[in-house]
């Protein structure tokens, strides 16, 4: 492999001459050429990674293959990492495809494991710039493995993480435990249940919530459930400030189709949403600089273009879809069927398959960022929630 490398290393710098320098050398000289100059490089590198000599890297593979059926050790190789700015955003995703789908010609070395581990949001635009014909999700998704992490698993790693901090600063024998610093109770509910139900299940969340605790609590021997309500506006906001900058690229307006949630019910109807808020959130997607071929954009841009019950309604559709992709908000999709979530049941629910009763049932996580009706109000007054 590493003669192959090496061979058409020295072939293309044959071939480029003193122009390979000034690609490594200069940033964006790639950027900055004509398409006459890009299409002439292309040419010329053509000619050297030929379909012949690419057959070489397939009998790479073969001989691997081959030695691996013999007590070789077995070795993985973990790909990270691929959610940053690694090269030119114009074709980071179409490589991503490309990686993944060269993945399974190296099953045949059956002591190797290549694993990718990609961020959901950056695999969702890994799909939207996928401009195969034949493409399809379901294959995609067939070479995934989801992370998902429990109750318990996140309450054994929030104990250890305070256990070893407090072990290094205060008491070296002595474990300090998440019950030992939180009050028992916040709202009825136990406190860790409580911060657990505003969090998608997901580590960075519950450790940043509990971040905001211990700091709000200012070095007291006890978290008090005032501490934790104060704790929750700030991890509100960088929560809600962590959920854009997550999906800012396959969904560049989200920012515009979340403000939709801002001031409401915790648990309202797809009808609920009013047609001048839906309107005005389309034409401010349609006048931003953020024009991108993501559904929420593409159905904005046709309701402006052609404002019609139609159309309005076909933007609000594809506008809860993303929310409830994005992990913002539940579904009902019927009467009889429970509520479901992104990152505890399907994480993507068509929008042909949501209708003006639809059900939305905004996650805890973001009700004091946006300032929601939980209910309690009402409660209080005797009405029902």
């Amino acid at each position: 492999m590493k003669q192959l490398t090496q061979s058409y290393e020295g072939q293309i710098k044959a071939e480029l001459g003193f122009e390979v320098s000034k690609f490594a050398t200069k940033a964006g000289y790639g950027a900055n050429l004509s398409q006459q100059n890009k299409s002439e490089y292309i040419a010329r590198v053509r000619r050297i990674m030929n379909a012949e000599q690419l057959q070489d890297l397939s009998k790479v593979i073969a001989l691997l293959a081959e030695g691996s059926a013999s007590n070789m050790e077995t070795n993985y190789i973990l790909i990270d990492h691929l959610d940053e700015r690694w090269v030119d955003e114009g074709i980071k995703y179409r490589l991503i495809n490309a990686l993944v789908e060269a993945l399974p010609k190296f099953r045949a070395i059956r002591n190797l494991k290549i694993i990718v581990a990609l961020r959901t949001d950056v695999i969702e635009r890994s799909i939207q710039e996928n401009e195969d014909t034949a493409f399809q999700r379901e294959k995609f998704r067939d070479k995934l493995v989801g992370i998902e992490w429990n109750h318990k698993m996140l309450k054994e790693l929030i104990d250890k993480r305070i256990g070893l901090s407090f072990r290094r600063k205060y008491s070296p024998q002595r474990q300090v435990l998440f019950d030992d610093l939180f009050a028992l109770k916040v709202k009825g509910q136990m406190a860790f249940d409580y911060m657990l139900d505003r969090t998608l299940l997901r580590p960075r969340d519950l450790i940043s919530f509990t971040n905001e605790c211990l700091e709000a609590a200012d070095a007291k021997t006890e978290i008090s459930p005032s501490d934790i309500y104060s704790a929750e506006q700030r991890y509100s906001q960088y929560r809600y400030e962590a959920l854009l900058d997550e999906w800012r690229v396959p969904f560049p307006n989200l920012v515009t189709v979340t403000e939709l949630l801002r001031g409401r019910s915790h648990a309202f109807r797809v009808s609920d949403l009013a047609d001048h808020a839906v309107e005005n959130a389309a034409l401010e997607i349609s006048a931003s600089r953020r024009l991108h071929a993501d559904p929420v954009t593409t159905a904005a841009l046709a309701l402006c273009e052609n404002p019609s019950p139609n159309s309005r309604s076909a933007f609000k559709r594809v506008a809860v879809g993303t929310l409830y992709r994005v992990g913002a908000v539940g579904l009902k999709l019927s009467p009889s069927e429970p509520s479901i979530y992104s990152h505890l049941h399907r994480p993507i629910v068509n929008p042909s398959e949501i209708n003006e009763g639809t059900g939305i049932r905004i996650v805890k996580m973001l009700y004091a960022h946006l300032r929601i009706d939980d209910g309690s109000r009402r409660a209080r007054s005797g009405t029902i929630a």
